[in-house]
């Protein structure tokens, strides 16, 4: 319970605070969207678990769907996004909760 609560509630919640301070909300938005992606990828490498083609393509559609939501359709937007230290931290902050999500399976049995 220490680390998820290390994980998932101060350590996420940190780091999404500090990313936002240098980033902005739309690089965050995409970002986010990566979420996903480190949940399956930290459960393959920590637990073993098998990637199934409807998890790739569940992926594949929500990342899609962000990047037509942010760039209202066109390229051009998305080929003007900027990334800097902020958006390196959001990044590595997926990563964090995507290693706590995959570790909930290991919470005790609480009532």
């Amino acid at each position: 319970m220490l680390w998820l609560g290390l994980t998932g509630g101060a350590l996420f919640s940190a780091l999404q605070y500090v990313g936002l301070q240098y980033t902005t909300a739309l690089n965050v938005s995409v970002l986010n969207s990566l979420t996903p992606v480190f949940i399956i990828l930290a459960g393959t490498l920590m637990f073993r678990d098998r990637i199934a083609i409807i998890q790739v393509l569940g992926i594949a559609t929500s990342l899609i769907g962000v990047l037509v939501i942010v760039a209202r359709g066109s390229f051009a937007t998305l080929a003007q996004l900027a990334f800097n230290w902020g958006d390196l931290i959001i990044v590595f902050n997926m990563a964090v909760f995507g290693i706590y999500s995959a570790y909930l399976r290991l919470r005790p049995q609480i009532h």
